[in-house]
């Protein structure tokens, strides 16, 4: 299975602590050059640069074709580590997409491109039973105290998600 990811749900599950989920769920991990660089190089993020350096299966993956992270960036107004996920993702036949922003979201489901986010990640290690219910709540309040964005109809479906496999687990 080959994901790809885009920055923030890395920087997500850092901030959770629970960057290693991407590597017991996926293996590796494909992060183009831009999302690479602005992990290790963006001064917002000096405490999560070295964990991500130090990080094997995070794989840094060069563009072959430029043209379509190009295309993005200025046709979508997206940002490079955007631009370079999706295009990333759609050379390489990704089998997802991990982002988070909603206009890179849509520009990758324009594409056909399969994508989940980082609460996907998230109730993906709950349904394999690498996090309890409680853990995932928690990674959700430790995102939300880092002003990580989530709508009330997502922590909704989080919490309808745990509640629904809970009571699905005890039939």
């Amino acid at each position: 299975m080959l994901i790809v990811s885009d920055t923030t749900p890395i920087l997500s599950l850092l901030k959770a602590g629970r960057l290693e989920l991407l590597q017991m769920l996926f293996g590796v991990v494909a992060i183009p050059r831009a999302v690479y660089d602005e992990l290790t190089r963006h001064p917002a993020y000096r405490d999560e640069a070295d964990v991500v350096a130090q990080s094997d299966f995070l794989e840094v993956c060069e563009l072959a074709d430029r043209r379509v992270a190009a295309e993005l960036l200025k046709r979508e107004r997206l940002d490079e580590g955007e631009s370079e996920a999706i295009a990333l993702a759609e050379e390489r036949h990704a089998d997802v997409l991990l982002m988070d922003e909603r206009r890179g979201r849509r520009a990758a489901e324009k594409r056909g491109i399969r994508i989940t986010g980082t609460i996907g990640v998230l109730l993906y290690a709950y349904d394999e039973g690498l996090l309890s219910g409680e853990s995932v709540m928690e990674c959700v309040a430790c995102l939300r105290e880092h002003n990580i964005r989530m709508g009330k109809s997502l922590y909704m479906a989080v919490q309808n998600h745990l509640r629904q496999t809970t009571n699905d687990s005890k039939m």
